[in-house]
């Protein structure tokens, strides 16, 4: 009975959607509150943003076209793929995001972030095409926050 009613609360906060507002005139974007929710970390998306996501075995898979421009995947489970993640040239996430360990790397033409609570929960593996120079690619990656349960709902953020 728990799981359903997790499952629905989940789903009420999903549904709950906030659409990204323009701070000034030089296009920046003022913090978006997350709209979509998963166990133990969310997200927003904006008016104009496409949301696919996908449960293949034991991860899921979102996949996000953000306004025009440029594409997001975020891996949520227990194997996030580092192969091509340069642990030594990352940096540590400059915001508060919640994560105990949040790692991003920005070459200017794609963004990687790995965050995740803790050990023992999933995490989060985030690719963008773009840069953090990109205010509307800075707020959708800045916009990841951790979750945690808090009474029959979740807390989410620092």
């Amino acid at each position: 009975m728990t799981r359903i009613r997790f499952a629905v609360a989940t789903l009420v906060g999903f549904l709950l959607c906030t659409s990204p507002m323009l701070v000034n005139s030089a296009e920046k974007f003022q913090q978006m509150h997350c709209n979509v929710f998963w166990v133990n970390f969310c997200f927003a998306v904006g008016s104009g943003d496409r949301l696919s996501m996908e449960i293949p075995v034991d991860y899921v898979l979102y996949q996000v076209t953000l306004a025009g421009r440029g594409k997001a995947t975020i891996y949520v489970g227990q194997q996030p793929d580092k192969s091509e993640f340069d642990e030594k040239a990352a940096l540590q996430c400059d915001w508060p995001s919640g994560f105990e360990y949040c790692k991003l790397l920005d070459d200017g033409k794609r963004v990687e972030m790995h965050a995740s609570r803790s050990d023992r929960f999933v995490k989060v593996h985030l690719i963008v095409e773009g840069s953090m120079a990109d205010p509307q690619i800075d707020s959708f990656v800045q916009g990841i926050r951790a979750c945690r349960r808090s009474g029959s709902g979740l807390a989410c953020g620092p």
